[in-house]
């Protein structure tokens, strides 16, 4: 991955999992109120009027869906360096988002709603998660500790909505200000991380097996094959085979082979012979002779 994509990545799987946790906090919200209509034998939110649920689930569900779209195109597609998408998407939350939390600071102050039942009203939106140890009560509370409990969720849900709404607006400007790599860079990096070792260990090729050698193994006889100069071969007259037991020729031609080869003397040259040479081959002569 490359360096340049680290801070917009982050900030994808932070609007992600601010979402989800949002999402959670007002549905368990949302099955503790259905507890207490049944024990407190109020109306439901909707028959009441009380619009600020409906709200929440649509801003809420709205980031979820976009929020693991995004992280899906930049993770499990691999197109990470796209950044259309996340800019269209954030525009399309952070309105309604927006909208959401203003409707609530200026218009909701009876939270936890419940018909009445208990009278609530709060002073501002500074006093989040402390105004709720006030329905810590069984006197206040006739079903305690569910209205307690819920004023936790709803606050909690305030603030998972204020920090979605947070986050979507750093990913649009981190997805402008960020530019997208080149075809250069993406190569560079493709090519370090193929250049990288194995955590298991390095591989190693088996040996190459020379077949010259182990043909001068088999063949102790044989004389290897020397590469020699242009210089060298033009004083050669003619090449002749390496004798070999299974062969009664005199002359042959040789067999292309890339191995071995034996050099003659010129014939225009005078064979000198040592003196044990000479003495058997006068030897050989006056026998002919003779006979």
């Amino acid at each position: 991955m490359l360096k340049t994509l680290y801070p917009i990545n982050t900030l994808r799987w932070m609007v992600f999992f601010v979402s989800v946790l949002g999402f959670g906090c007002h549905l368990g919200q949302y099955i503790l109120l259905i507890q207490y209509q049944e024990k407190a034998v109020i109306p439901s939110w909707v028959q009441a009027g009380h619009w600020q649920y409906l709200t929440w689930w649509v801003v809420l569900g709205l980031s979820l869906a976009s929020s693991c779209a995004v992280v899906m195109h930049a993770f499990c597609f691999k197109r990470a360096e796209f950044m259309r998408g996340d800019k269209i998407l954030a525009v399309f939350n952070i309105l309604p988002l927006l909208t959401s939390i203003f409707t609530a600071v200026l218009f909701v102050t009876n939270e936890p709603w419940s018909n009445g039942v208990v009278e609530i009203r709060r002073p501002s939106v500074t006093d989040l998660i402390t105004f709720c140890q006030y329905l810590d009560s069984p006197i206040v509370d006739h079903y305690h500790p569910l209205l307690y409990q819920r004023c936790l969720l709803s606050d909690a849900t305030w603030i998972g909505v204020a920090l979605t709404c947070l986050f979507w607006i750093c990913l649009f400007v981190v997805a402008l200000c960020t530019r997208r790599p080149d075809e250069s860079e993406k190569s560079g990096e493709t090519y370090r991380v193929q250049l990288k070792e194995p955590h298991w260990g390095r591989y190693m090729p088996e040996p190459v097996v020379d077949h010259r050698d182990m043909m001068l193994q088999q063949h102790p006889g044989i004389k290897p094959y020397h590469q020699h100069s242009p210089s060298k071969l033009q004083h050669t007259s003619s090449v002749s085979c390496p004798s070999s037991p299974y062969s009664y020729q005199k002359q042959s031609q040789c067999p292309d082979s890339p191995y071995y080869y034996h050099q003659q003397a010129p014939q225009s040259e005078k064979i000198e012979l040592s003196d044990t040479e000479a003495d058997a081959y006068t030897h050989y002569n006056g026998n002919s002779q003779y006979h």
